[in-house]
């Protein structure tokens, strides 16, 4: 068999795995599929035991490229209204960046979540290569332990001193299994380190006025219909789970650009 025939059968291959999972029904390259496997039946075993991994890398990209364009085409509705951003409330959320800026970076995000933690560094990225501020909403993992009360103990933390605050948060990404492990030993740990009084920070922390806060982000989230986390606004566009940088990039460009056009 020729690398040209090889080449072939694998992009129909990719488009008809595609088309299985609802990406792409088209009828026609099904057909041609078949009829291609048929006339070389010995090809399709040749494919699927050498080229297994770039036949599944293909599909990766195929339903990354659909679901993104997804995205592209709900922005475009998203930025010409106010519709989400109008539901979150600002005050008492740990903020970042400039708190000036008309469009502002929304994240919704756990310190357990895998996702969440790959997201930041993007996010604190974005936020300066913009000049937008950024706003971190709790919204713990209902399954796992310490979740909610690492969630406190950040915003708690916020109130005291939002840059050794921030410096927690760092380190609370970092070590996930010992939220789970070690929980609040953990937690005040990472508070003298972070130059916290401890005992101070947790009278602040152990306060109901925290404990409504992390109420008040879980249920803003129910209200905005969120499922992932992360969850992304960047003004009122809406971006659920971790994308790429050059993504959030557009996002971000498309809202400075409706901020403008309105002024």
């Amino acid at each position: 068999m020729n690398k040209n025939m090889r080449v072939g059968i694998i992009t129909l291959l990719f488009f008809f795995v595609a088309s299985t999972a609802g990406f792409l029904a088209v009828v026609f390259i099904e057909a041609e599929v078949i009829k291609t496997v048929r006339k070389n039946p010995d090809v399709l075993m040749e494919i699927l035991s050498n080229d297994c991994e770039e036949l599944y890398r293909m599909t990766q990209r195929g339903e990354n490229q659909i679901y993104e364009n997804g995205l592209r085409e709900a922005w475009l509705v998203d930025a010409k209204q106010n519709d989400r951003i109008n539901k979150i409330s600002f005050a008492g959320s740990p903020t970042k960046g400039n708190k000036n800026s008309p469009v502002k970076i929304v994240v919704y995000s756990d310190f357990f979540c895998r996702y969440c933690r790959e997201l930041a560094p993007d996010i604190a990225k974005l936020s300066a290569k913009y000049s937008l501020g950024y706003v971190y909403k709790t919204l713990p993992l209902a399954q796992i332990p310490n979740a909610e009360l690492a969630a406190e103990y950040f915003i708690g933390a916020f109130l005291v001193s939002p840059e050794k605050a921030w410096k927690l948060h760092d380190e609370f990404y970092k070590n996930p299994q010992r939220i789970v492990k070690e929980g609040e030993k953990y937690f005040n740990e990472v508070l003298g380190e972070c130059g916290f009084n401890v005992s101070e920070a947790v009278a602040v922390i152990k306060s109901q006025q925290v404990k409504r806060l992390v109420e008040r982000d879980v249920k803003e989230a129910e209200n905005l219909g969120i499922q992932f986390r992360p969850c992304i606004f960047i003004g009122n566009l809406k971006i659920p789970g971790k994308v790429s940088f050059e993504l959030l990039c557009e996002a971000a460009e498309i809202a400075i650009s409706k901020v403008k056009t309105k002024k």
